[in-house]
């Protein structure tokens, strides 16, 4: 499918571009989250530079989440509420510290199973409310 002229624009743009976007983004965004802080070490004088770009990096981010909780406020209503809305709203901020991370690494975490050629389904146990797996089988 990728640079596959038979699949049209899906093949030649869409394809290509949420590879490049997914796929090495995880990879470049992890990457600077773990060696940046190694200049601080090597004493690179980056520290204004790191602390701008997490700073832009986090304001960024935060601004496509609550913009995008904004507009489709705007265009759906479907929040009845002016608590539900801010709410909402607050989980928009802090997605991005903490929350954002954890799932990178679950990205990378699949870039790389992906790259090294893991390509098994893994069996989870599902748990009921009071401990009970889906088989009726009391878990401890």
């Amino acid at each position: 499918m990728l640079f596959n002229p038979k699949f049209g624009v899906v093949g030649m743009f869409s394809f290509p571009f949420q590879l490049y976007v997914e796929g090495l983004g995880a990879v470049v965004e992890f990457l600077g989250y773990v060696l940046m802080p190694f200049t601080f070490v090597l004493d690179a004088n980056l520290t204004v530079l790191y602390v701008a770009l997490m700073v832009l990096g986090l304001t960024y981010a935060t601004f496509l989440s609550v913009g995008s909780v904004v507009l489709e406020e705007l265009t759906y209503r479907r929040y009845p509420s002016l608590r539900d809305l801010s709410t909402l709203l607050m989980y928009a901020i802090l997605e991005n510290f903490g929350y954002r991370q954890l799932l990178l690494f679950f990205r990378f975490q699949g870039v790389l199973r992906f790259l090294t050629g893991f390509r098994h389904w893994e069996k989870v146990v599902h748990l009921g409310a009071e401990g009970y797996s889906q088989e009726g089988e009391l878990v401890s």
